[in-house]
């Protein structure tokens, strides 16, 4: 019973850790995603708009795109934060250290259950 508890917790805390950081993946993929998306859509627009001559105007049209692009991001990172932590998922350094707390408990569990067991052999011993 012990043995099963133990791993139900463990794999609750795993199973949080693990979505924690696949959702941080997938957020980063989104976001390199979408950085890849904006620079080729820059790089097609240059291309058909831009004369040879208008090179200096065209960085600073791109300079309040990129800040844009940068205030985007910003939001979305601040969303995806806001929703873990809704769902109350721990991070790793916290996972091992609750782990740590958990063997520690058992081994304090297992010695209590040993002197118990001690103390009603000792009893049923002298009757």
């Amino acid at each position: 019973m012990n043995d099963l508890f133990k791993k139900a917790i463990q794999a609750g805390l795993g199973l949080a850790v693990v979505t924690t950081e696949r959702v941080k993946e997938i957020v980063e993929d989104f976001v390199e995603k979408g950085k890849t998306y904006q620079e080729k859509q820059e790089k097609e627009e240059k291309e058909e708009e831009t004369p040879k001559g208008e090179a200096a105007q065209d960085k600073e049209e791109n300079e309040p795109k990129q800040s844009r692009f940068e205030e985007i991001e910003n939001r979305v990172r601040k969303l995806i934060e806001n929703a873990i932590s809704r769902f109350n998922f721990i991070k790793s350094d916290e996972h091992e250290r609750i782990e740590k707390r958990i063997e520690a408990l058992e081994e304090k569990l297992n010695q209590l259950v040993k002197e118990t067991i001690g103390q009603k052999t000792e009893s049923s011993e002298r009757i």
